[in-house]
């Protein structure tokens, strides 16, 4: 196992393996080409080279010149056993539940690398392997993820809080299941293992730096729903108090894209400092407010909470941020495998990254 595998291909490489062992695939016949397995999963000819590559090391296809790809691992393989040292790692679609329903935090590709990376590394300490498999949306996601179970005996499953989800997991007694994310409203987790981030110091590190560097009049734009939301304003709210804010704005990018809430941003010129949640909507909105004249930080300062590595942000210049830290998310999730206690719950506590250069002292 590597840690620095990127889920990405690896997930493709998991999902075509396991339909040649349900025998959607045949042994001996040939992938599909490039450009279908582009337009299935949606990702670049470079990720699909990458996912073939992949599993021909691993020895499941073999290239035949001028042919094509063809499968070559036999379709039945032996179930995982309940000692079996390998663990899943479980993510549904990122942008869609499988009811086909926006989901209340959108989970980009990079936080899902950001979380597998942190529990392969324990993972790894503990000499087991990982196997990542990302499902739906589709009608035949909760099968497949049914299947997925027989093969380990653990299971990471991140941000898939759906009672259909867990329904599944209850039909397979011998798989020791960790929950990592925000439980949505109406979903019931007692029972489960649970690592989440604690949102509400998040939201409360945000507000404090703007505090810190004097600003008095604030904005709150978020992007979550219910349980999560409230959680994050209770902090940034609680830190308001401490420090005098006065939160003359509060948005959310589920109601208006980034450009609009920009436009807000604009029509109120004392409102000095922002948070935004995510890294990347903070830097499409700090790139709007630049469309519209107002720059960041001499016009507004921004923190952004998120913590996604600057490499996949579109933000112009360094960010400030609260790193919710989803690396160590993923570790976290993975220690509480080898816990002995039952149950758990645990919360990973953000930290303030990087002070960035979108943030002034007023």
């Amino acid at each position: 196992m590597k840690v620095k595998d990127q889920p990405k291909y690896l997930a493709i490489a998991e999902d075509l393996r396991l339909a040649v062992e349900e025998q959607k695939l045949a042994v001996g016949g040939a992938l599909p080409s490039h450009s279908e397995l582009v337009d299935k999963y949606g990702a670049s000819v470079s990720t699909i080279r990458q996912a073939i590559s992949y599993m021909a090391r691993q020895g499941w296809v073999k290239a035949r010149q001028g042919r094509g790809v063809f499968v070559q691992r036999p379709a039945a393989a032996p179930a995982r056993s309940a000692d079996s040292t390998t663990v899943g790692f479980a993510v549904f679609d990122t942008s869609l539940s499988i009811a086909g329903a926006k989901c209340p935090w959108h989970v980009s590709d990079a936080v899902n690398a950001l979380v597998y990376q942190g529990a392969a590394e324990v993972l790894q300490r503990n000499k087991r392997e990982a196997f990542y498999g990302v499902f739906g949306p589709g009608p035949d996601s909760l099968e497949r993820f049914g299947a997925f179970l027989g093969r380990v005996s653990s299971v990471l499953v991140f941000e898939s809080f759906d009672q259909r989800v867990l329904d599944v997991l209850q039909e397979h007694p011998h798989v020791r299941p960790v929950l990592l994310g925000h439980p949505v409203d109406d979903i019931c987790v007692d029972g489960y293992s649970c690592a989440s981030v604690d949102l509400s110091n998040a939201g409360y590190l945000a507000a404090q730096a703007l505090g810190i560097h004097n600003h008095k009049k604030v904005a709150f734009v978020g992007q979550l729903a219910g349980r999560p939301n409230a959680e994050m304003t209770a902090g940034f709210e609680r830190a308001c108090r401490q420090y005098g804010l006065q939160c003359r704005v509060n948005l959310s990018i589920l109601d208006m894209n980034e450009h609009q809430v920009a436009k807000h941003l604009v029509d109120d010129p004392e409102c000095t400092g922002v948070v935004i949640v995510g890294d990347l909507a903070a830097g499409r909105i700090q790139q709007s407010l630049a469309g519209l004249g107002v720059q960041t930080p001499r016009d507004k300062s921004i923190v952004a909470i998120g913590g996604i590595p600057s490499c996949y942000t579109l933000s112009a210049r360094s960010m400030a941020r609260v790193n919710c830290l989803f690396e160590e998310l993923g570790r976290q999730g993975a220690r509480l495998l080898f816990s002995a206690a039952m149950n758990t719950r645990s919360r990973v506590t953000p930290v303030m990254f990087e002070r960035g250069d979108s943030l002034r002292m007023v």
